[in-house]
Protein backbone atom coordinates (compact mmCIF):
# COMPACT_ATOMS: atom_id res chain seq x y z
CA UNK A 1 0.00 0.00 0.00
CA UNK A 2 2.57 2.92 0.88
CA UNK A 3 4.76 1.42 -2.56
CA UNK A 4 1.51 2.21 -4.21
CA UNK A 5 0.64 6.02 -2.74
CA UNK A 6 4.53 6.60 -3.42
CA UNK A 7 4.36 5.96 -6.95
CA UNK A 8 0.77 7.92 -7.05
CA UNK A 9 3.34 10.77 -5.72
CA UNK A 10 5.58 10.42 -8.39
CA UNK A 11 3.02 10.67 -10.85
CA UNK A 12 1.62 13.97 -10.11
CA UNK A 13 3.69 17.17 -10.94
CA UNK A 14 3.52 20.74 -9.31
CA UNK A 15 4.11 21.41 -6.02
CA UNK A 16 4.79 18.94 -3.44
CA UNK A 17 1.42 16.79 -1.90
CA UNK A 18 1.34 18.22 1.46
CA UNK A 19 0.89 21.86 -0.02
CA UNK A 20 -1.84 21.73 -2.42
CA UNK A 21 -3.61 19.66 0.81
CA UNK A 22 -2.96 22.39 3.13
CA UNK A 23 -4.53 24.66 -0.05
CA UNK A 24 -7.40 22.30 -0.20
CA UNK A 25 -8.10 22.80 3.53
CA UNK A 26 -7.57 26.33 3.27
CA UNK A 27 -9.95 26.93 0.37
CA UNK A 28 -12.76 25.10 1.60
CA UNK A 29 -11.97 26.75 5.69
CA UNK A 30 -12.22 30.08 3.20
CA UNK A 31 -16.03 29.59 3.45
CA UNK A 32 -16.72 28.76 6.84
CA UNK A 33 -18.08 31.35 9.76
CA UNK A 34 -19.11 30.85 12.68
CA UNK A 35 -18.82 27.82 15.56
CA UNK A 36 -16.99 26.02 12.77
CA UNK A 37 -14.14 28.00 12.36
CA UNK A 38 -12.48 26.43 15.87
CA UNK A 39 -12.43 23.22 14.47
CA UNK A 40 -11.22 24.17 11.00
CA UNK A 41 -8.21 25.90 12.68
CA UNK A 42 -7.18 22.73 14.06
CA UNK A 43 -7.38 20.78 11.11
CA UNK A 44 -5.36 23.90 8.98
CA UNK A 45 -2.96 23.50 12.03
CA UNK A 46 -2.27 20.28 11.73
CA UNK A 47 -1.89 20.57 7.81
CA UNK A 48 0.55 23.00 8.33
CA UNK A 49 2.98 21.08 10.28
CA UNK A 50 2.89 18.67 7.80
CA UNK A 51 4.65 20.99 4.85
CA UNK A 52 7.95 20.43 4.57
CA UNK A 53 9.33 23.56 3.31
CA UNK A 54 12.71 21.50 2.10
CA UNK A 55 10.99 19.81 -0.05
CA UNK A 56 8.89 22.64 -1.75
CA UNK A 57 12.44 24.39 -2.27
CA UNK A 58 13.65 21.67 -3.67
CA UNK A 59 11.12 21.19 -6.31
CA UNK A 60 11.11 24.75 -7.21
CA UNK A 61 14.79 25.37 -7.68
CA UNK A 62 14.38 22.26 -10.02
CA UNK A 63 12.23 23.98 -12.23
CA UNK A 64 14.31 27.07 -12.42
CA UNK A 65 11.70 29.22 -9.52
CA UNK A 66 13.38 29.12 -6.47
CA UNK A 67 12.19 32.71 -5.53
CA UNK A 68 8.87 31.53 -5.85
CA UNK A 69 9.43 29.57 -2.09
CA UNK A 70 7.54 33.10 -0.77
CA UNK A 71 4.14 32.08 -1.94
CA UNK A 72 4.08 29.02 -0.34
CA UNK A 73 5.49 30.77 3.29
CA UNK A 74 2.98 33.31 2.66
CA UNK A 75 0.55 30.67 2.69
CA UNK A 76 1.39 28.85 5.56
CA UNK A 77 0.78 32.21 7.62
CA UNK A 78 -2.32 32.83 6.72
CA UNK A 79 -3.28 28.98 8.03
CA UNK A 80 -1.80 30.46 11.14
CA UNK A 81 -3.25 34.05 10.98
CA UNK A 82 -6.83 31.61 10.18
CA UNK A 83 -6.56 30.05 13.79
CA UNK A 84 -5.14 32.50 15.81
CA UNK A 85 -5.74 36.33 16.02
CA UNK A 86 -9.40 36.44 13.84
CA UNK A 87 -8.94 40.62 13.87
CA UNK A 88 -5.68 39.85 11.20
CA UNK A 89 -7.32 37.43 8.81
CA UNK A 90 -8.62 39.11 5.62
CA UNK A 91 -10.15 36.70 3.42
CA UNK A 92 -9.86 38.65 0.67
CA UNK A 93 -6.13 38.30 0.92
CA UNK A 94 -6.58 34.80 1.52
CA UNK A 95 -8.23 34.19 -1.77
CA UNK A 96 -5.67 36.30 -3.69
CA UNK A 97 -2.99 34.15 -2.39
CA UNK A 98 -5.10 30.67 -2.93
CA UNK A 99 -5.10 31.64 -6.82
CA UNK A 100 -1.67 32.68 -6.26
CA UNK A 101 -0.45 29.06 -4.79
CA UNK A 102 -2.85 27.64 -7.19
CA UNK A 103 -1.00 29.23 -10.11
CA UNK A 104 2.02 28.41 -9.30
CA UNK A 105 1.43 24.83 -9.21
CA UNK A 106 -0.15 24.75 -12.73
CA UNK A 107 3.22 26.57 -13.67
CA UNK A 108 5.40 24.13 -12.10
CA UNK A 109 3.88 21.41 -13.55
CA UNK A 110 3.67 22.34 -16.60
CA UNK A 111 7.43 23.21 -16.31
CA UNK A 112 8.13 19.31 -15.44
CA UNK A 113 6.43 17.89 -18.02
CA UNK A 114 8.17 18.46 -20.99
CA UNK A 115 5.68 16.44 -23.62
CA UNK A 116 2.68 18.42 -22.87
CA UNK A 117 1.14 16.22 -20.62
CA UNK A 118 0.24 17.03 -17.24
CA UNK A 119 -1.09 15.44 -13.94
CA UNK A 120 -4.11 15.24 -12.28
CA UNK A 121 -4.99 19.18 -11.86
CA UNK A 122 -4.09 20.41 -15.08
CA UNK A 123 -6.47 20.46 -17.44
CA UNK A 124 -5.65 22.18 -20.91
CA UNK A 125 -8.78 24.81 -20.51
CA UNK A 126 -6.96 25.35 -16.93
CA UNK A 127 -4.10 25.53 -17.74
CA UNK A 128 -4.64 28.30 -20.20
CA UNK A 129 -6.61 30.17 -17.73
CA UNK A 130 -3.89 30.09 -15.64
CA UNK A 131 -1.38 31.20 -18.00
CA UNK A 132 -3.58 34.17 -19.14
CA UNK A 133 -4.27 35.53 -15.47
CA UNK A 134 -0.30 34.72 -14.84
CA UNK A 135 1.52 38.62 -13.98
CA UNK A 136 4.23 39.11 -16.83
CA UNK A 137 7.38 38.69 -14.31
CA UNK A 138 6.13 34.81 -13.45
CA UNK A 139 5.93 33.72 -16.87
CA UNK A 140 9.77 34.68 -17.24
CA UNK A 141 10.54 32.73 -14.41
CA UNK A 142 11.64 29.92 -15.66
CA UNK A 143 15.22 29.38 -16.78
CA UNK A 144 14.98 29.59 -20.39
CA UNK A 145 12.64 32.41 -20.47
CA UNK A 146 15.99 34.40 -18.38
CA UNK A 147 17.90 32.43 -20.80
CA UNK A 148 16.74 34.57 -23.89
CA UNK A 149 15.99 37.53 -22.06
CA UNK A 150 20.06 37.55 -21.25
CA UNK A 151 21.16 36.84 -24.86
CA UNK A 152 18.68 39.73 -25.87
CA UNK A 153 20.17 41.95 -23.40
CA UNK A 154 23.26 40.94 -24.41
CA UNK A 155 22.67 41.99 -28.08
CA UNK A 156 20.87 45.14 -27.35
CA UNK A 157 24.25 46.11 -25.59
CA UNK A 158 26.39 44.85 -28.26
CA UNK A 159 24.59 47.00 -30.90
CA UNK A 160 24.97 49.91 -28.43
CA UNK A 161 28.46 49.35 -27.92
CA UNK A 162 29.16 48.87 -32.25
CA UNK A 163 26.96 51.91 -32.81
CA UNK A 164 29.14 54.32 -30.56
CA UNK A 165 32.45 52.01 -32.16
CA UNK A 166 31.29 53.52 -35.19
CA UNK A 167 30.52 56.74 -34.48
CA UNK A 168 33.73 57.15 -33.12
CA UNK A 169 35.70 55.58 -35.79
CA UNK A 170 33.83 57.75 -38.36
CA UNK A 171 35.08 61.02 -36.82
CA UNK A 172 38.66 59.97 -36.52
CA UNK A 173 38.79 58.90 -39.71
CA UNK A 174 37.17 61.99 -40.94
CA UNK A 175 39.68 64.09 -38.85
CA UNK A 176 42.05 62.15 -40.69
CA UNK A 177 40.64 62.57 -44.36
CA UNK A 178 40.09 66.13 -44.19
CA UNK A 179 43.70 66.97 -41.52
CA UNK A 180 41.53 68.22 -39.45
CA UNK A 181 44.57 69.58 -36.62
CA UNK A 182 44.36 71.47 -33.24
CA UNK A 183 46.76 74.34 -33.31
CA UNK A 184 46.70 78.12 -32.33
CA UNK A 185 47.54 80.46 -34.98
CA UNK A 186 47.23 84.39 -34.93
CA UNK A 187 44.33 85.65 -37.15
CA UNK A 188 41.83 88.66 -37.56
CA UNK A 189 38.32 88.59 -38.97
CA UNK A 190 37.43 91.11 -41.11
CA UNK A 191 33.75 92.33 -42.00
CA UNK A 192 33.51 95.76 -43.62
CA UNK A 193 35.23 98.00 -41.16
CA UNK A 194 35.04 95.65 -37.99
CA UNK A 195 38.65 93.97 -37.61
CA UNK A 196 38.21 91.05 -34.77
CA UNK A 197 42.17 89.40 -33.56
CA UNK A 198 41.96 86.00 -32.29
CA UNK A 199 43.27 82.99 -33.01
CA UNK A 200 42.57 79.50 -35.02
CA UNK A 201 42.32 76.58 -32.68
CA UNK A 202 41.60 73.78 -34.73
CA UNK A 203 41.87 73.82 -38.48
CA UNK A 204 40.66 71.72 -41.44
CA UNK A 205 41.10 71.30 -45.11
CA UNK A 206 37.42 72.85 -45.31
CA UNK A 207 36.98 75.20 -42.33
CA UNK A 208 38.31 76.24 -38.97
CA UNK A 209 37.58 77.26 -35.48
CA UNK A 210 38.42 81.12 -34.37
CA UNK A 211 38.48 81.91 -31.00
CA UNK A 212 38.30 86.04 -30.39
CA UNK A 213 40.82 87.15 -28.31
CA UNK A 214 38.22 88.30 -25.30
CA UNK A 215 34.46 88.81 -24.55
CA UNK A 216 34.28 91.68 -25.92
CA UNK A 217 35.61 90.64 -29.05
CA UNK A 218 33.07 87.70 -29.19
CA UNK A 219 30.53 89.72 -29.07
CA UNK A 220 31.48 91.71 -31.92
CA UNK A 221 32.02 88.61 -33.88
CA UNK A 222 28.35 87.77 -32.67
CA UNK A 223 26.73 90.74 -34.64
CA UNK A 224 28.94 90.34 -37.42
CA UNK A 225 27.82 86.52 -37.96
CA UNK A 226 24.33 87.92 -38.88
CA UNK A 227 26.54 88.76 -42.25
CA UNK A 228 27.41 85.74 -43.14
CA UNK A 229 30.23 86.25 -44.51
CA UNK A 230 33.65 87.43 -43.50
CA UNK A 231 38.01 87.73 -44.36
CA UNK A 232 40.00 85.57 -42.74
CA UNK A 233 43.88 87.52 -42.49
CA UNK A 234 46.68 85.20 -41.50
CA UNK A 235 49.56 86.45 -41.73
CA UNK A 236 49.97 88.06 -45.65
CA UNK A 237 47.07 85.07 -46.74
CA UNK A 238 43.32 86.30 -47.15
CA UNK A 239 40.55 83.49 -47.23
CA UNK A 240 36.79 84.65 -47.98
CA UNK A 241 35.16 83.01 -45.06
CA UNK A 242 31.30 81.99 -44.40
CA UNK A 243 30.55 82.07 -40.73
CA UNK A 244 28.38 78.33 -40.00
CA UNK A 245 27.13 79.84 -36.21
CA UNK A 246 29.21 81.70 -32.88
CA UNK A 247 29.11 78.45 -30.20
CA UNK A 248 29.77 80.38 -26.55
CA UNK A 249 33.43 81.48 -27.24
CA UNK A 250 33.90 80.89 -30.71
CA UNK A 251 33.01 80.47 -34.41
CA UNK A 252 33.11 77.66 -36.92
CA UNK A 253 34.32 79.28 -40.57
CA UNK A 254 34.48 77.35 -43.87
CA UNK A 255 36.93 78.23 -46.87
CA UNK A 256 34.62 79.38 -49.83
CA UNK A 257 37.58 77.26 -51.64
CA UNK A 258 38.68 74.09 -49.43
CA UNK A 259 42.71 74.69 -48.84
CA UNK A 260 45.46 72.15 -50.63
CA UNK A 261 47.33 70.16 -48.30
CA UNK A 262 50.10 72.46 -49.35
CA UNK A 263 48.12 75.29 -48.54
CA UNK A 264 47.55 74.04 -44.87
CA UNK A 265 50.98 72.76 -44.33
CA UNK A 266 51.76 76.80 -44.70
CA UNK A 267 48.69 77.64 -42.33
CA UNK A 268 50.13 75.04 -39.48
CA UNK A 269 53.31 76.21 -39.97
CA UNK A 270 52.64 79.64 -38.14
CA UNK A 271 50.87 77.66 -35.31
CA UNK A 272 52.47 78.02 -31.76
CA UNK A 273 51.83 74.76 -30.81
CA UNK A 274 52.62 71.16 -32.39
CA UNK A 275 49.58 70.82 -34.97
CA UNK A 276 47.59 67.12 -33.63
CA UNK A 277 45.29 65.39 -34.92
CA UNK A 278 41.69 65.98 -33.40
CA UNK A 279 37.80 64.35 -34.26
CA UNK A 280 34.82 66.03 -35.41
CA UNK A 281 32.41 67.66 -33.51
CA UNK A 282 28.67 68.09 -33.60
CA UNK A 283 29.28 72.21 -33.44
CA UNK A 284 30.96 72.26 -36.20
CA UNK A 285 29.04 69.55 -38.55
CA UNK A 286 26.97 70.84 -41.08
CA UNK A 287 24.88 69.00 -44.18
CA UNK A 288 26.73 69.21 -47.39
CA UNK A 289 23.43 70.60 -49.24
CA UNK A 290 23.23 73.66 -46.92
CA UNK A 291 26.73 74.51 -47.58
CA UNK A 292 27.04 74.25 -51.04
CA UNK A 293 23.46 76.70 -50.87
CA UNK A 294 25.58 79.63 -48.54
CA UNK A 295 28.32 79.19 -51.11
CA UNK A 296 26.25 80.26 -53.93
CA UNK A 297 24.67 83.05 -52.56
CA UNK A 298 28.56 83.89 -51.32
CA UNK A 299 29.10 87.22 -52.57
CA UNK A 300 32.90 86.52 -52.28
CA UNK A 301 32.06 83.44 -55.47
CA UNK A 302 34.40 80.70 -55.61
CA UNK A 303 37.95 82.30 -55.25
CA UNK A 304 40.23 82.05 -52.68
CA UNK A 305 43.83 83.63 -52.00
CA UNK A 306 46.43 81.94 -49.64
Amino acid sequence: MSVLLAQTALARCGLPDDVMHLWEQLETASAISGADQAAWAHRLSNASGRVDMGAVSKKLFSVGMPNSRTQVDVLLREAQRFGGDRDWFDRKQLRRQLDLVEQLDILVCKLETSDGRSGDRTEPEKVGKSNAQMPLPRQLLDSEGMLRMGVLLGVVALMILLIFAIRVAFDWAYAVTHNRRSCRIQAVVESGLDVIDGHITILGRKGCRFQPVNEGAYARLEQTAQARYVTLYVSDHAFPMLIDGTYGHFAALYFNVPLSREGQGTLLGYSSMTPRYVPRSKTTARTRKSKQADRAHSPHGSRASG
